[in-house]
């Protein structure tokens, strides 16, 4: 899809839901099957070019990925952030959207917003919570309300990285998915249960001017990386997520890695794992009988990360004798979101 405009907005296709179809491979309608169909047929029926047009702008797409986002690895994340990369700088590129399926948009959003949070050019996520044929689908209207944000961004003369859902302006550092039916999946906020608690120019249909978020409260001070698309996606460090919970014994699982990191030799000691993120409990806590297997993982040289899988309100550091070693830091990212910062900042030290 392309125009003869000098000035074009990119959208790339990813898969997800939004280009999911329902058919009638689903009894009684229920259930549907995501990935279904490139993102030129899902733009090829819209009135998107139109806008554009208004606007003195051209559509463009790319299909980078054809996925369901469960299935979102580093090798989709090395190839959307190289795309978006070569397009951030193209000449001819106003802004980017990217269509995603909604279970790891948050995620997604928070890498991209790292990477490309000082970009010149506005890049937009969305997706959709139904299919492209269900009778309801919201796929169309949440990518036209991505590229009216686009123009109104272009028009403010304001970049960074965005999420729009269901008419809402999400930030990408504070969203969640919150609900896996409704059309309101997403929060930024503890408030954004109910619309009339969300600020109004986060609703796009009454916002001028796009809306700026308050900076993210963090303990961590996370250095930056600089994309290298020559880096292989498989070199990136091994970074796994440890959940707590009542009832908790030495868990089996971090004496396999802490087995399998003292038993490797020093050059393979980096192709296992390289930090851990600790889901804790209410405002980040962590069961005591943890302590020495966490303990033994940071003296064979991994970063511990502490967090909390509570989604409000985990801003305080929490106290524990694990806070004085080097290799144990507080975060109040969600976890998912904490653990990629994590592979940011080893990726970071590597570069220097």
């Amino acid at each position: 899809m392309s125009s003869s405009f000098s000035k074009n907005v990119v959208v790339l296709g990813t898969g997800g839901t939004i280009a999911g179809l329902k058919g009638d491979a689903h009894e009684g309608g229920i259930g549907y099957d995501a990935a279904q169909l490139g993102i030129e047929q899902l733009l090829g029926s819209s009135d998107l070019e139109v806008m554009l047009q208004e606007e003195g702008l051209s559509l463009r797409s790319e299909q980078v990925a054809q996925i369901d986002s469960k299935d979102m690895d580093r090798e989709v994340w090395h190839a959307l952030a190289s795309r978006c990369k070569a397009l951030l700088v193209d000449p001819h590129v106003a802004a980017l959207v990217i269509t995603h399926g909604t279970d790891t948009m948050g995620e997604s959003a928070y890498l991209l917003s790292r990477l490309f949070s000082h970009s010149a050019r506005p890049l937009v996520l969305t997706g959709a919570m139904r299919p492209h044929d269900d009778p309801d689908a919201d796929g169309p209207s949440n990518l036209k309300d991505s590229i009216g944000l686009v123009t109104r961004l272009l028009r403010a003369q304001r970049a960074g990285v965005w999420v729009v859902f269901d008419g809402i302006l999400h930030d990408p550092i504070r969203v969640k998915k919150f609900s896996a039916t409704a059309l309101n999946a997403f929060h930024s906020f503890e408030g954004d249960g109910f619309k009339e608690h969300i600020a109004p120019d986060r609703l796009l249909k009454n916002a001028l001017e796009p809306h700026s978020f308050e900076p993210f409260g963090d303990p961590m001070v996370w250095s930056d990386w600089t994309f290298d698309p020559d880096l292989e996606a498989q070199s990136w460090p091994q970074v796994e997520i440890l959940l707590c919970h009542a009832d908790m014994k030495l868990n089996a699982y971090l004496n396999y890695l802490i087995d399998k990191k003292a038993n490797k030799n020093h050059i393979d000691k980096m192709e296992t794992l390289s930090g851990l993120i600790l889901s804790g409990l209410g405002i980040g806590t962590w069961p005591q009988v943890l302590e020495p297997q966490l303990m033994r993982l940071m003296e064979l040289g991994v970063r511990v990360v502490l967090c909390s899988q509570v989604p409000w309100g985990q801003g305080q550091i929490a106290k524990g004798a694990l806070l004085a070693h080097e290799h144990f830091h507080f975060t109040t990212l969600e976890p998912s979101k904490a653990r990629i910062a994590l592979m940011l900042q080893l990726l970071s030290e590597a570069q220097v």
